[in-house]
């Protein structure tokens, strides 16, 4: 395994660099890898060349730097096993020379970054027994309609990374057992539906990335479609898909046949108002629909299978009933909607629900006893970014504990948890109204009503400081920075300053820890940083040592003199 990984780090790295002479190839009993190769009479004596090849067992050839237009017409002859082919990163290859002429067991075809801008009338003549067809992050600009005709067997089709701006109608019309088509990131701009006729196993479709600004999806049959980041102003939704997303689009319109085994939609960041079509498909498991400007009256009744449903910044509204017969819900986010109140009602139905999200709101008011009684299963509750105080915080966490309920933390890895933790808003400000009357002990938390203030532990700009843990005393129109121990954080955004009560340490620190929260941290066990430095002494060595390796295997590569071919076999492995 360990010599694998050496081999497989010493082909990219030399990759990377054109050597002066020859070429490099490795073997294995069954693959080959070819760099730098330049001359096609190598094929002819690969046993002199690589002595561990044996040509006619070779099932895996890749060749990388291919600097050849085309392959030997007797290529395949030569390899009379292989069933995949790799050519990445060529310069030089033509398309228009390619013969795939005897290549009945290649099955797996891959043409990445290698120029290729053209795909002729029967390109893959003689490789019918193709399954998959890999030709992305090329100058691909014009298909022949029976480019792919004599691919009868192909189930994998990737496009992907090219500069397609139409497709000709018929260019699949021989591909009936395709089940994955990836066009994503390409110039399209429309879609015939007759593209689609004969697909009637296409399972995965994606035209993600591109300018769509119409698509005709009555003929398409796909259980999955992507057609995110387009400029689509309508969407078709027919009976067999399963899911999609169409995020990032311009869309207005959802036109629903029946949508009856459509479980997944994401719709997020549209110009969705009215629900009523997407609202009335029962098979529904996961919604999205954030982003968009859903009009008042939006309810979700009767969505009988809906598990997950996410309405981030919809201005969505309260309303009875809104959930009525959602029995299955397991998440709810309701954030950045401008709300004010829960509405403990509307979410009576909702006896499953698990994780709950009102951060981003104005809420006043937590009532968690209700919340105990009407959601029994909840156990997330985020309520960040409401405009509270510092003390209305520490006071949620005790009542959180009291309940079993988490907020919205962000527990990092151990590598990071001293330096970039960001958390709930916390105001700095202190109200001029009912400052003396808040009971900060009783079941009921109010809040007050501030300015957008974020306490931010982060990585920003660094200074050293003294102390493990320290609070800023001033603030620049509304952030308050704790610093951890090593080079921490002041961040300042505007200009206005104003004087705040330093945050007591120690209770939070408290609060955070008795919940598993853990905001700020001093190192105080030297195990952790003698582990970590262990850690870092270790790959340092290990980067040296593969360094080291791999300037001696250059080294050696350039002092070869055996007409100006350089070798590298590799010990058979069992």
């Amino acid at each position: 395994m360990n010599l694998r990984f050496l081999l497989g780090f010493l082909t990219i790295f030399l990759i990377s660099f054109e050597p002066i002479h020859g070429f490099i190839c490795y073997c294995f009993s069954t693959s080959c890898t070819f760099l730098y190769a330049t001359d096609a009479n190598i094929f002819h004596n690969v046993h002199q060349v690589c002595p561990l090849a044996n040509a006619k067992s070779i099932q895996s050839l890749a060749l990388f730097r291919y600097g050849i237009d085309s392959l030997p017409d007797t290529f395949f002859t030569i390899f009379p096993s292989v069933h995949t082919l790799e050519i990445h990163y060529s310069q030089a290859l033509n398309m228009n020379k390619l013969n795939f002429a005897n290549a009945t067991e290649l099955q797996i075809l891959s043409l990445k970054q290698s120029h290729v801008t053209l795909l002729k009338e029967n390109q893959f003549l003689g490789a019918e027994n193709l399954t998959e067809l890999i030709i992305t992050s090329n100058t691909l600009n014009e298909i022949d309609e029976r480019a792919f005709a004599n691919l009868p067997k192909l189930e994998k089709l990737f496009l992907a990374n090219n500069f397609l701006d139409q497709l000709p109608e018929n260019v699949f019309v021989n591909l009936t057992t395709l089940k994955i088509l990836n066009l994503a990131s390409n110039n399209l701009t429309t879609l015939s539906g007759k593209l689609f006729e004969n697909l009637k196993n296409l399972e995965y479709f994606d035209v993600s990335n591109n300018n769509m600004l119409k698509f005709d999806m009555t003929l398409l049959s796909t259980q999955i479609l992507n057609v995110r980041s387009n400029h689509l102003q309508e969407l078709y939704i027919n009976d067999n898909i399963k899911e999609i997303d169409a995020a990032y689009n311009q869309i207005e319109r959802v036109i629903v046949n029946t949508g009856k085994i459509l479980t997944r939609l994401k719709l997020l960041h549209n110009n969705v108002t009215d629900t009523r079509n997407i609202t009335k498909i029962a098979s529904l498991m996961n919604l999205n629909l954030s982003g968009n400007r859903l009009n008042s009256n939006t309810t979700f009744e009767n969505m009988t299978q809906l598990e997950d449903l996410t309405l981030h910044g919809t201005y969505i509204k309260w309303k009875p009933g809104m959930f009525k017969n959602v029995d299955l819900l397991k998440r709810l986010d309701l954030s950045q909607n401008n709300l004010t109140e829960i509405d403990y009602d509307a979410l009576e139905p909702l006896k499953l629900l698990e994780v709950l999200s009102v951060s981003g709101n104005y809420i006043r008011k937590i009532h968690y006893h209700k919340i105990h009684e009407l959601l029994p299963k909840l156990r997330i509750l985020e309520i960040c970014s409401n405009n509270w105080n510092q003390t209305y915080f520490l006071q949620n966490i005790e009542q959180m504990k009291k309940f079993n309920l988490k907020p919205d933390l962000l527990n990092f890895h151990d590598l990071f948890k001293d330096h970039i933790v960001e958390f709930c808003a916390i105001s700095d400000n202190e109200h001029d109204e009912e400052r003396e009357s808040e009971d900060y002990h009783s079941e009921e938390i109010y809040t007050d009503t501030y300015s957008d203030e974020v306490m931010n532990i982060s990585m920003n700009s660094t200074e050293k400081v003294e102390e493990s843990i320290m609070t800023t005393e001033t603030v620049s129109n509304t952030e308050i920075v704790v610093t951890t121990t090593m080079e921490s954080t002041t961040s300042t955004v505007g200009t206005t300053t104003s004087s705040v009560k330093p945050i007591d340490n120690q209770t939070i620190k408290h609060h955070i820890e008795e919940h598993d929260f853990y905001i700020v941290e001093k190192e105080q066990e030297t195990g952790h940083h003698n582990q970590r430095s262990h850690l870092w002494i270790y790959i340092t060595v290990c980067v040296v040592l593969i360094a080291l390796s791999s300037i001696a295997t250059l080294v050696y590569f350039k002092g070869c003199r055996l007409r100006n071919r350089i070798t590298f076999d590799t010990i058979r492995l069992i």
